[in-house]
C-alpha cells in the first residue's frame, strides 16, 4: 500500500524495486514459512480516505496475509482501525511511534520513535525553526528542545 497517482506518487514508485528485490530474495530463500510471497499494490494516493478504501478491497482477497505501508503517517494513523477491524496486520512503512491512533490496532512499526529522532535532529542545534506543530515528531521537538534549551521558533503557516 503507497502513493502511486498524486502528489507523493515518487513514494511508492521509489519503493517498489526495492520491495520486489526483497520478495525475490525471500521466495528464493524458500519464501515465508515454506509459502512464496506475492505482492499485490494498492494506490492509496498519499490521502487517508483513500488508504482507507484500499483495506477495505485488500480484505476481500482471503490470500492476504499481511499489509506493508501506507509510507505516511497520515494514512497510516487513518487506515490502523480499519485494518484492524478486518483482521488484517499492518506493518507500517509510514509514521513515527508513538502516533494516534496507539499502535494497539495490531500495527507493526518498523520506523523510530519520534523521540529518538527528534534528539538527533537537534544534536549541537542551538536554534531550529519548527514548521509543524502537527503529529509525534513536533511534539517530540518541542520537549527536546526545552529540555536541550534550544530555542525553536514556530514557523507554522
Amino acid at each position: 500500500m503507497a502513493p502511486f497517482e498524486g502528489r507523493y506518487r515518487y513514494v511508492g514508485y521509489d519503493l517498489f524495486p526495492a520491495v520486489r528485490l526483497a520478495l525475490r530474495e525471500a521466495n528464493e530463500a524458500g519464501g515465508v514459512g515454506g509459502y512464496n510471497v506475492e505482492l499485490v499494490a494498492y494506490d492509496d494516493g498519499g490521502e487517508p480516505t483513500a488508504a482507507i478504501q484500499q483495506v477495505g478491497k485488500l480484505a476481500v482477497d482471503q490470500e492476504v496475509m499481511v499489509a506493508l505501508g501506507h509510507f505516511r503517517a497520515e494514512t497510516t494513523a487513518t487506515a490502523a482501525p480499519a485494518y484492524a477491524e478486518v483482521g488484517l496486520p499492518l506493518v507500517a512503512m509510514g509514521g513515527l511511534e508513538p502516533m494516534s491512533p496507539p499502535s494497539d490496532y495490531g500495527v507493526l512499526f518498523l520506523g523510530p520513535a519520534a523521540e529518538e529522532v527528534a534528539r538527533a535532529m537537534l544534536e549541537g542545534v542551538d536554534a531550529a525553526a519548527l514548521v509543524s506543530q502537527e503529529g509525534p515528531l513536533s511534539q517530540a521537538l518541542e520537549a527536546i528542545a526545552e529540555e536541550k534549551g534550544v530555542w525553536l521558533i514556530p514557523q507554522v503557516s
